[in-house]
């Protein structure tokens, strides 16, 4: 079962966030996954930092590798797009239906 997170300790996330902490640290500090923390920040509105751009160009080629059949783990060798969350992301984002793994 996932841990509640309470309201104050969003906002701690939030903080350490906007202290410059990173996100590994303050998951470790919280004892949660990354992509807890991450929720958190989108939940609060805070941008992240250090974010890529993906161009149109690479969303396409996601788009078109997955469509074509690809396994998201060969999408992250040949893409360009380093991040599982991120191929997710567009996927998501451009509504195509994920296929069962």
């Amino acid at each position: 079962m996932p841990k509640k997170i309470t309201y104050r300790e969003e906002q701690l996330i939030c903080k350490q966030y906007t202290d410059r902490w990173p996100l590994r640290k303050i998951a470790a500090y919280a004892s949660i996954s990354q992509t807890t923390v991450m929720a958190v920040l989108r939940r609060n509105n805070i941008e992240f930092r250090g974010r890529k751009t993906i161009s149109p160009e690479q969303e396409s080629n996601v788009v078109r590798m997955y469509l074509d059949g690809y396994t998201i783990k060969d999408i992250i060798s040949s893409s360009g797009v380093r991040s599982e969350q991120t191929i997710y992301r567009i996927l998501r984002d451009k509504d195509i239906k994920l296929k069962a793994t």
